[in-house]
């Protein structure tokens, strides 16, 4: 079913409850209207087989110049995977593969559980701490500026950079003038601190990953400069950012389902069970979105070519055709469906293996070393619609 409506639907799914707690009004339209035509060009898809069949179609691009009614122009900067199609997303990917392989996985985990531990061992049993600033912010920025062999000095400017690149995703409706010249000016600084560490690690090459991708070859072909630039800049940044949401949405819902906590708390709850439990329940990610190339026919009706579709990947989470209870936080229940909080097709998340690492390590660790923790106080939420995170979430200990 399809439906037309005003274009006050922005309101209506950004209003301050939706933004608080989003999956009842996701759920209403759900109901309603699970494709929404605003009648702007830009439609909200919200049950999982529509978002699922979105994501896997070849009928679609992340390339919003194929919309019949562009959004406003972006900036002039490197291309990177999120942002291409095939053949070139296909190429960059298979380059770019060697940054997430099993084994090197393996031993990021090792990192992992090395500066969780010594940063709970910081903590003692009264403390009051703010687990975004203290922990899921440090671990895996730590991991990914060391993957890349980024300066220790230099990390804060990494996640400044990285915090108003954040921006830069949400669609341009959401984006003030200032807010877009403040994003263009992270963009510039970011990739010029790039390209020199690119020209340092061409003259000069380590162990690092980022002279990795510079000095990969397969089958005669190599990453321009270009793609180098926006290649480091989406690791240094899709690197971290998504794992702070996941650390920080998901220590929130198991602090608001005591019982749960204490399931994990206990051990019996097997860490990658309980990651995609929180992942499904309050994704850090909310949605994509893709431009339809033809007609694309759906289970619940036909989008037209030229179409921005904005795939709601934290509603079709929670749809109660696919999941079983979707509304309760239940880290026990192995559920039959896969969720899509990584998305799907040929975008899925490169980095999906390290974040479920990140993400059940610290969360695990945490959970069984202070099982009586609770929340100090109502966390804010970040300034942000496709990433969904805290801007702190204070806990007391015991």
């Amino acid at each position: 079913m399809t439906t037309t409506v005003p274009a006050d639907v922005f309101a209506a799914l950004t209003s301050p409850d939706a933004r608080r707690d989003p999956y009842p009004t996701h759920a209403a339209y759900r109901t309603e209207m699970p494709l929404l035509d605003t009648g702007l060009g830009l439609w909200f898809v919200f049950g999982f087989h529509d978002c699922l069949a979105l994501l896997r179609s070849s009928r679609t691009s992340v390339d919003e110049r194929h919309a019949t009614i562009p959004g406003p122009p972006k900036p002039d900067e490197p291309p990177t995977l999120i942002h291409l199609d095939p053949p070139d997303h296909d190429r960059l990917r298979r380059l770019v593969q060697v940054a997430f392989t099993p084994r090197r996985v393996e031993g990021l985990r090792h990192r992992a559980t090395e500066i969780v531990t010594e940063t709970l061992d910081r903590f003692g049993p009264d403390d009051e701490v703010d687990v975004i600033q203290e922990l899921a912010y440090p671990m895996p920025l730590t991991i990914i500026c060391e993957l890349l062999d980024i300066d220790p000095s230099e990390r804060d400017l990494v996640r400044e950079w990285s915090t108003w690149m954040a921006r830069s995703i949400d669609p341009g409706v959401f984006r003030s003038p200032e807010l877009n010249d403040r994003i263009e000016l992270a963009e510039r600084e970011f990739s010029e601190f790039v390209r020199d560490g690119i020209e340092r690690r061409r003259r000069r090459p380590g162990d690092d990953l980022l002279s990795q991708l510079v000095t990969t070859e397969l089958d005669g072909d190599r990453l321009s400069e270009d793609e180098l630039v926006g290649l480091a800049v989406l690791l240094l940044v899709a690197g971290h950012e998504t794992t702070v949401n996941l650390i920080g949405n998901g220590l929130h819902a198991l602090l608001r389902h005591p019982d749960q906590l204490a399931a994990v708390a206990g051990g019996a709850t097997p860490d990658r069970r309980m990651i995609d439990e929180l992942l499904r329940f309050d994704a850090p990610v909310q949605m994509t979105s893709r431009v339809t190339l033809d007609p694309i026919e759906l289970p619940s009706g036909t989008i037209p070519k030229g179409q921005v579709a904005i795939v709601l990947l934290g509603s079709a989470n929670h749809d109660p055709s696919v999941f079983v209870r979707p509304d309760e936080l239940d880290v026990n229940l192995e559920r039959e469906a896969a969720h899509l909080a990584f998305g799907n097709g040929i975008h899925f998340c490169l980095g999906a293996a390290l974040a479920r690492a990140e993400g059940e390590i610290a969360l695990g660790e945490l959970v069984r070393r202070f099982p009586r923790m609770q929340l100090a106080a109502e966390p804010p939420l970040r300034p942000t619609f496709v990433l969904r995170g805290r801007e702190e979430l204070r806990v007391r200990l015991s």
